[in-house]
């Protein structure tokens, strides 16, 4: 194995961990509804789909569009105490 090899495969292993790393905060936020801290988890250019019927109605983008939908969305039908999130990323890196 090359040292570029090796290097590349270190980097793959490091994104795989960080991505991870997201993943346990952004559910932790959701367990704990800490609403102001789950958006450390989005880009401000990020986009969530959160299923409605319509296409229109499901996308929602942007940072601040996102921390309405927690805070004046989510946060109103979910208050912490439904049970715990059980997810395991499955995690590709090119």
């Amino acid at each position: 194995m090359t040292l570029e090899e090796l290097q590349e495969k270190l980097q793959i292993a490091e994104d795989i961990e960080n991505i991870k790393m997201l993943q346990y905060h952004y559910v932790n936020c959701l367990i704990l509804t800490k609403w102001d801290d789950i958006l450390e988890c989005f880009a401000e250019n990020a986009e969530v789909d959160i299923g409605g019927e319509k296409k229109s109605d499901r996308i929602v983008k942007g940072k601040a569009a996102i921390g309405r939908l927690f805070k004046e969305g989510v946060s109103i039908s979910h208050v912490g105490k439904e049970g715990i999130f059980a997810v395991h990323p499955i995690i590709h890196v090119n």
